[in-house]
């Protein structure tokens, strides 16, 4: 059995991993990763959304359920990856993980790159694994910044967000350099638009950094976010037909472009 395991995963490709990382705290990034998830499993496609934010249990409390492991656990194996996941809304899949109590410093590299890599081969479960990390600066997140085929930053309109982002894409240049990141406003004021934003952003970041802000979308501030919240809901599933699940709704196909139409385009560029 564990030889037929053992060869199953050899021929398993490895699954993309997107993520999405907060400029600051409370920006939003559990919830966006839930809902951006739900969606692009409403879609059709296998999503598995795991919670790798060291500080608090996000996921847990916005989906209802309790949290299995913390993420020590599953970096030192004490708990198994795939025998944690839980059901999620339109059949996506949800790792929630407990907030860690003890130094960030006590996992070893080791182990989380062993983590990473059992995440990259959740091809029995998911098309993209879309990834919580949080809005610290860890050594996991040095990690995923290196191996993630698409990460995502995500800050507020506010000017001192944006600086924060920048300073965030800086440190994480300093460990590995990258072509480029995602960029995702959230709680963008409705008569703001996101457009110059984004190209403000992406002109800063290439001349100073030189790394490029892709836009992937923004969400706009509304009151149906509490709202969804509260009730444990995404909000495409309690207002499929509000704006902000239009918002969500633009966001979710331009990462699944990002994420599935890239390698088509290199399989195409090589075919040539």
């Amino acid at each position: 059995m564990l030889a037929r395991q053992n060869s199953n995963s050899a021929i398993t490709p490895n699954v993309p991993l997107a993520v999405i990382y907060g400029a600051e705290r409370r920006a939003g990034v559990t919830t966006l990763c839930l809902n951006v998830g739900a969606v692009i499993a409403e879609s059709g496609r296998r999503v598995v959304i795991v919670d790798l934010d060291f500080e608090s249990d996000g996921l847990a409390q916005l989906c209802g359920q309790g949290a299995v492991a913390s993420i020590s656990d599953l970096a030192n194996s004490r708990v198994d990856l795939h025998e944690s996941l839980l059901p999620g809304a339109h059949g996506a899949l949800l790792l929630p993980t407990h907030a860690e109590t003890g130094s960030l410093h006590a996992i070893r590299p080791q182990s989380l790159q062993r983590l990473t890599d059992q995440l990259q081969r959740l091809g029995r479960h998911a098309d993209v694994v879309l990834i919580d990390a949080g809005s610290r600066p860890t050594p996991l997140t040095e990690i995923l910044w290196r191996r993630a085929e698409h990460f995502v930053l995500t800050a507020c309109s506010a000017r001192s967000s944006l600086t924060a982002g920048y300073a965030a894409v800086r440190h994480l240049l300093e460990s590995a350099p990258r072509a480029n990141f995602g960029l995702l406003l959230n709680r963008v004021s409705a008569a703001q638009p996101e457009e110059p934003i984004i190209a403000g952003f992406n002109r800063v970041c290439q001349r100073h950094a030189g790394a490029a802000a892709i836009g992937v979308g923004a969400v706009r501030h509304a009151l149906e976010v509490g709202a969804a919240q509260a009730s444990c809901d995404a909000f495409s599933v309690r207002y499929p037909q509000s704006a902000v699940a239009g918002d969500l709704a633009n966001i979710a196909q331009r990462l699944s472009s990002l994420v599935f139409d890239a390698p088509t385009k290199q399989l195409d560029r090589r075919a040539a």
